[in-house]
């Protein structure tokens, strides 16, 4: 369900809080087999051709401009 906002090339951090009490019983479960689904995720990290090509760029000109 939430593989691709969690997704991508960002990292990702989840805090969950749970309650201790009787009556919040059900919430501490689904909250702690959500983290557990969530920490099983994985991200493929892709590097996107157009940057590396314009960060290349862009130091080439830096180059020539300190010369």
């Amino acid at each position: 369900m939430l593989q691709d906002s969690l997704g991508g090339s960002a990292y990702s951090c989840m805090i969950v809080n749970v309650a201790p009490e009787e009556k919040h019983y059900l919430d501490t479960i689904s909250t702690l087999k959500l983290a557990r689904k969530s920490k099983k995720i994985v991200n493929i990290v892709t590097v996107h051709e157009h940057i590396v090509s314009k960060l290349s760029l862009l130091q080439s000109m830096r180059s020539l401009v300190l010369c």
